[in-house]
């Protein structure tokens, strides 16, 4: 599989497909997109986190998920309120 630099990389999982029960990390947009600025593939979810960034997009997906999973581990163990989502996947985020 080859992703060109040039590209918009965009990984949408669907929580509901297959009868799989929605995690609260679901609720929480994610993408990953290539940034001819840094040179580098950059992992997104602006209601929790700033972004991280890679040279690989799918480990920075996955990097990105395990992040996003100790936040809301870190909210759940100090008894504070997570952000409601706000960013939505048709919604252009600037």
């Amino acid at each position: 599989m080859h992703f060109g630099h040039e590209r918009n990389l965009l990984i949408v999982i669907d929580p509901g497909a297959a009868g799989c029960s929605m995690k609260t990390s679901d609720r929480y947009h994610k993408w990953v997109e290539w940034s001819k600025e840094d040179q580098a593939y950059i992992g997104k979810c602006p209601d929790l986190i700033t972004g991280i960034h890679g040279d690989d997009p799918l480990a920075v997906y996955r990097d990105l998920c395990a992040v996003i999973e100790e936040v809301i581990h870190y909210f759940e163990a100090e008894g504070r309120s997570l952000p409601a989502p706000r960013t939505k996947p048709m919604q252009e985020v600037a």
